[in-house]
């Protein structure tokens, strides 16, 4: 959304792949498919981003800021992915692709189904899980800032395959 003009989402695909830097404004609305492919390139999120299809990175990077993403189905990283904000999968979702990911504080919605990237996946804050998790023999991995403060709340029952905290004092 720009310049007082409205994004409808009708289904499809919504690729970015500019060849200079790109900001979004979903302002609300809904992707069914969203697919950055903006080599060396960052796409910016200045409100939350709702994706109730697959969220596909393919290179440059997604970058939301403090802002939270919500995605249905899948994940699939092989660029960048940047957040200080909570991701909730709210549906049938698989996290893969060939670069790893950082999530700042991770949700299961209720009633969903997270399986996990084969190799592993990273929180940096909170893991919450109201749904289920699939491990898909990976490693979850806690890391980030260290001191007061700085420790990872896990809520709901989930069982890791592996799980390694990477923080001391975490």
């Amino acid at each position: 959304k720009s310049g007082g003009s409205t994004f409808t989402p009708n289904g499809g695909t919504v690729k970015f792949d500019g060849v200079a830097a790109q900001a979004v404004d979903p302002a609300g609305a809904s992707f069914a498919s969203l697919e950055i492919s903006a080599p060396s390139q960052t796409v910016t999120a200045s409100s939350g981003v709702t994706v109730t299809g697959t969220l596909t990175i393919t290179s440059g990077t997604l970058a939301l800021g403090a802002n939270a993403l919500a995605c249905a189905m899948n994940f699939v990283n092989s660029g960048s992915f940047s957040t200080s904000g909570t991701t909730t999968f709210n549906g049938t979702t698989t996290v893969s692709g060939a670069s790893a990911t950082t999530f700042a504080n991770l949700a299961i919605a209720g009633s969903s189904t997270l399986t996990g990237h084969a190799t592993s996946l990273t929180v940096t804050g909170n893991w919450a899980n109201s749904g289920t998790y699939n491990a898909n023999n990976g490693t979850v991995v806690f890391a980030g800032a260290t001191g007061e403060g700085s420790a990872s709340t896990l809520s709901g029952t989930t069982t890791f395959k592996n799980l390694t905290c990477a923080t001391a004092g975490k």
